[in-house]
């Protein structure tokens, strides 16, 4: 069981995602109908049974809720453990054409911290507009973590660097197609 936010009671998840044991991600918005214009909140809640104690930790929105073609639906991949995060959330929404990132890593006193993660405005996972010109939303997104090639990045020098097999994240667009980013980690660490 997810408990409800003790922030506002008068929410209900859209969606959840489970990172270990006792914590998760969960999107609330209020409860009744949903329209594009709904109210999202993103928290991360950890469940502490043995203290019957909840911490909750509210994160700002990872995407602009634009066009607004559909109502909330929240779609999110998590990559565990991939030196230095913790955690990296990949959450996209039916609302949106973009993809947004949440972050956990540890900071030098071991405390877990959390963060919206800006990317560069060319690396930030953009739905493509149709053949008609408009714009489009998600409609699914799934990781793929078959890869084993190894991929060529160039660094902001123009040198080439060769990293391992990243993953690619996929999504289903409102036109029908599917499209793909390598998700790279800049550092050479293998996802494990």
């Amino acid at each position: 069981m997810v408990p409800r936010p003790s922030s506002d009671q008068a929410l209900s998840v859209i969606s959840m995602s489970w990172l270990t044991n006792t914590d998760f991600h969960c999107v609330y918005a209020p409860a009744g109908t949903l329209t594009p214009e709904s109210e999202q909140i993103h928290l991360l809640l950890s469940l502490d049974s043995k203290a019957n104690r909840l911490t909750e930790i509210k994160l700002s929105t990872p995407y602009l809720p634009m066009p607004g073609l559909r109502p909330p639906s929240a779609f999110t991949t998590v990559l565990r453990q991939w030196e230095p995060s913790k955690f990296l959330l990949f959450i996209g929404d039916g609302t949106s054409s973009d993809i947004g990132l949440l972050g956990s890593s540890m900071d030098s006193s071991g405390q877990e911290s959390w963060a919206n993660l800006s990317l560069e405005e060319t690396s930030t996972p953009s739905m493509p507009l149709d053949k008609d010109m408009n714009e489009t939303v998600m409609f699914g997104m799934s990781l793929d973590l078959t890869g084993t090639e190894d991929f060529t990045h160039k660094t902001p020098s123009g040198e080439d660097s060769i990293l391992p097999p990243p993953p690619v994240m996929y999504v289903y667009v409102s036109d029908g197609t599917v499209i793909g980013w390598h998700v790279l980690n800049t550092r050479a660490v293998p996802y494990p």
